[in-house]
């Protein structure tokens, strides 16, 4: 098609569904009167990022102090959030390797927690939740012991 207020050509070419997996297309313009040509290479990721792996804490793990560091692995240079059940805890971002860490600016309560992790990658794309994995705080102290019998 060619514009009124330029006289170029111009191609456009709208997407609104495509398979998943990356999509690359290729894009070719050639001006008449110059014989230039323009080649534009695109690709669109639609592909989510495979689920985080929390690997601390361990499952099953009992801390003694509600500050937790969650730490693991993710796509690199995603964004990782970590919920502790359905609460957001934070959301930190994983390193070229893969590899994030994050310590709740809030301490968490005593008793038993469940970590789930998700990433978002650069295109927008949500990868499945992680694996929950149990783990309890216990920050307290035991009953002071009881003499039965002398």
């Amino acid at each position: 098609m060619e514009s009124k207020r330029t006289g170029r050509r111009e191609f456009i070419r709208t997407v609104s569904a495509v398979a998943v997996g990356a999509a690359l297309t290729q894009a070719k313009a050639a001006d008449v009167k110059t014989s230039g040509k323009r080649i534009a290479t695109f690709s669109c990721d639609v592909t989510p990022p495979l689920p985080p792996v929390i690997e601390s804490p361990v499952a099953w793990q009992v801390l003694p102090t509600g500050t937790v560091l969650f730490a693991g692995s993710a796509e690199p240079r995603s964004h990782v959030s970590i919920w502790d059940s359905a609460r957001l805890v934070g959301a930190t971002t994983a390193d070229s390797t893969g590899a994030f860490a994050l310590t709740p600016a809030e301490p968490l309560g005593q008793g038993p927690h469940y970590a789930v992790a998700r990433a978002t990658d650069a295109a927008g794309n949500q990868s499945l939740r992680s694996q929950d994995v149990p783990f309890g705080v216990d920050t307290a102290a035991p009953d002071a012991p009881t003499l039965l019998s002398p």
